[in-house]
């Protein structure tokens, strides 16, 4: 049955309010004294900033510093200010003096829809406090050029009160005041990769990517470090291979993220090595609400290759490497715009050649053709022979092809396994001959078989099919009843025998 003075205070924008007295329970009755009481908020502007972006109140280019007094909650549901930057900045929201809870939001209409939506929030805070406490809240967010948006609301219904909203700028170092554009057409123009370069931007917000072409005129080993970011980024590196001035999914040589969560960030690199040609870099933000500065740092170190002419990627253009009379090691490159090379090599007799690949950092493949239709093209049906080095999930080793070969012309070709593939690589070739037993080719039809008589006693030959030479035909012939015996040994690749009378 005790009872004690009842008390309460809570800050209220303008607006009509009704205070209810009753019991407690049925069953208390009690007459009451009320004392009511109001005293002023000092607010920074009498009119409300505006709880949308088409009347938010505009507070115009944020210089150092800017200080506003104003309330928040019951009808007021929401204060909106908007502001602008005009060089990269960073900017600090600060809201202290607060008795209830209140969060603030900062956003950029990215999409120009006019709204201010979950997609174009940039960061949020809160005061992280629970049952009734309260304390300051800090965003800081490095921000590109642009029209930027600040929320504050209630954290719930029944929160309501003043807050101070202190705003801070901090200007941003970047290399160049113009941005370096997120098109191939827009994108800043690097020149030849040649010396070490470091470049200071920011992306994100209405800056979604930033975008830096360059060319090498050799082949070459390309590093690139980001550092210096507080937010999430990535970077992509691309060839514009179909020549589109897009960047397509089969065009991207190497991506790269620190692989942090949670709001961690570390450096991070991406190491490629590239055939000559032209290139892009692009760094975007992770997220739709990272924006942060950034470092770029460049580097280039020469790969030694055999020939600087590319070994061309037809029978056309293919480089020569004639009779391949002695062992054959050359070092080239392949991927990218690049993304074959074809040696030819002729045989003036039968021999085994031996081709290996070693020394490569990605993943290639290797084939030996034979242009047995004579038409120009490696067909499916030239193939003679194909290998890589069998490993998945960026393994690589040493590989090798043997293949046992007639007289003609041959190629092989050294391909990138995937179009993201780009390595230098050693190719290392040798042929060692073997003897046949007759110099005469058995020939390949009835007319121009090798006549090797009535067997009066056994018959033996060493010699080669295959390639061009793609059938043997003995003519046996038989005076008398006779059980025929043929036998095929020492073959190294899968053949048929078949026995025929021209009936």
């Amino acid at each position: 049955g005790s009872v004690a003075p009842i008390n309460f205070s809570k800050q209220l924008p303008a607006g009509n309010y009704h205070i209810r007295v009753f019991p407690e329970s049925t069953d208390d009755a009690t007459a009451y004294r009320m004392q009511l009481a109001s005293t002023p908020i000092v607010l920074s502007d009498p009119s409300d900033p505006g709880s949308t972006a088409a009347n938010a109140r505009d507070l115009g280019t944020l210089g150092a510093t800017l200080q506003i007094d104003d309330i928040v909650g019951s009808f007021d549901a929401g204060d909106i200010y908007r502001f602008t930057v005009t060089a990269p900045t960073a900017v600090t929201a600060t809201i202290s003096q607060q008795i209830e809870d209140v969060f603030i939001e900062l956003y950029g209409d990215l999409d120009g829809d006019g709204n201010l939506e979950f997609q174009d929030r940039l960061a949020s805070g809160s005061d992280g406090q629970c049952c009734g406490s309260v304390a300051d809240i800090t965003v800081i967010q490095q921000l590109p050029p642009g029209q930027y948006h600040i929320r504050i609301a209630p954290e719930s219904s029944d929160d309501s009160t003043a807050y101070r909203l202190s705003l801070s700028t901090t200007p941003l170092t970047v290399s160049a005041p113009n941005d370096p554009g997120s098109t191939s057409s827009t994108a800043r123009q690097l020149g030849v990769l040649s010396v070490p370069q470091t470049i200071n931007d920011i992306v994100g917000s209405f800056d979604a990517a930033d975008v830096y072409a360059f060319s090498l005129s050799a082949a070459t080993t390309v590093s690139a470090t980001i550092s210096g970011q507080t937010e999430d980024v990535e970077l992509y590196l691309y060839g514009n291979l179909d020549g589109n001035g897009t960047f397509d999914f089969d065009e991207r040589l190497g991506s790269a993220g620190d692989d942090q969560c949670c709001g961690n960030v570390r450096d991070f690199s991406l190491t490629k090595h590239l055939p000559a040609g032209d290139y892009y870099f692009l760094i975007q933000p992770e997220g739709s609400d990272d924006a942060s500065v950034y470092q770029l740092a460049l580097s280039t170190s020469p790969i030694t290759i055999s020939n600087p002419l590319d070994a061309g990627d037809t029978i056309a253009t293919a480089r020569d490497l004639g009779t391949l009379a002695t062992p054959i090691s050359l070092d080239d490159i392949v991927g990218s715009a690049d993304a074959t090379d074809v040696y030819a090599f002729t045989l003036s007799g039968h021999a085994t050649i031996a081709a290996t690949i070693n020394n490569q950092f990605e993943d290639v493949f290797m084939q030996l053709y034979g242009d047995l239709n004579g038409d120009g093209q490696f067909d499916f049906n030239d193939r003679l022979a194909s290998v890589d080095d069998g490993l998945c999930c960026g393994g690589i080793q040493e590989f090798s092809l043997t293949k046992a070969l007639g007289p003609g012309n041959y190629h092989l070709l050294i391909q990138r396994e995937s179009f993201d593939d780009s390595t230098p690589y050693r190719l290392s070739l040798t042929a060692t001959p073997f003897a046949v037993g007759n110099a005469m080719d058995p020939g390949q039809d009835i007319a121009t078989a090798l006549n090797v008589g009535s067997l009066a006693s056994p018959f033996a030959v060493t010699d080669y099919v295959g390639s061009f030479d793609t059938a043997d035909i003995y003519a046996v012939t038989l005076a008398a009843p006779a059980r025929l015996r043929a036998g095929i040994a020492n073959q190294t690749g899968d053949l048929l025998l078949e026995l025929f009378s021209d009936v």
